[in-house]
């Protein structure tokens, strides 16, 4: 919300925040939990209990479709983003530093799958549609909309600097709103050691 607002030019503190409360199907981890998540915040709009709501992938384009909704501001369609972020974005792989440190294997085995993964998907697209369709628990359709074209050839992790700016600005909202206790390099931060070595395995095995 504070992406969009600020790209508009306003201030977070010119604009009234509103709290909900959390869904009870979301919070208990049920199975269809994921499929109800922003539907607290997209009753309050219809009911005008809000002005406006943060809402993104396969639900976004299922409120857009009922046509009762339109949006103000798309985050991935401004070209000044280095990229669009929220709360889930960009996606993370971390470690605690003692399986860092005295199981280093593992951590590197499991880059190596993820790696491998994303190579398959490369050339998997129907499975990968599939996929994704049952974990954002949306029909091909809206997951194909909200995913940018060939989604499924960009799953591979990287350190690429496009991706630690996108990181330095979560880590910055974090920190700015005290949910970090203090300020760190992010470089220093991102080991590259494990990914390093994970593709060096996947050249050996070529």
């Amino acid at each position: 919300m504070e992406t969009a607002l600020a790209a508009r030019g306003v201030a977070a503190a010119e604009v009234e925040l509103t709290h909900l409360p959390a869904n009870v199907s979301f919070s208990s981890g049920s199975p269809d939990h994921k499929g109800n998540l922003g539907q607290v915040e997209a009753d309050a709009l219809k009911a005008g209990k809000v002005d406006a709501i943060f809402a993104g992938g396969v639900f976004a384009q299922r409120l857009l479709a009922t046509g009762e909704f339109k949006p103000i501001y798309e985050l991935s369609a401004d070209p000044e983003l280095v990229l669009p972020i929220n709360n889930s974005y960009p996606n993370t792989l971390t470690v605690s530093r003692q399986l860092a440190e005295e199981a280093p294997e593992i951590v590197v085995e499991y880059v190596k799958q993820t790696l491998l993964a994303a190579k398959w998907a490369q050339n998997h697209y129907p499975e990968v549609l599939e996929l994704f369709t049952r974990q954002l628990h949306g029909t091909p359709g809206e997951v194909t909309t909200s995913l940018p074209i060939n989604f499924h050839k960009h799953l591979a992790v990287n350190l690429s600097e496009q991706a630690l700016l996108a990181l330095e600005g979560q880590k910055r909202f974090l920190y700015d709103h005290g949910y970090l206790s203090k300020d760190f390099d992010l470089a220093k931060w991102a080991d590259d050691r494990f990914l390093k070595a994970a593709l060096a395995e996947i050249e050996q095995d070529a």
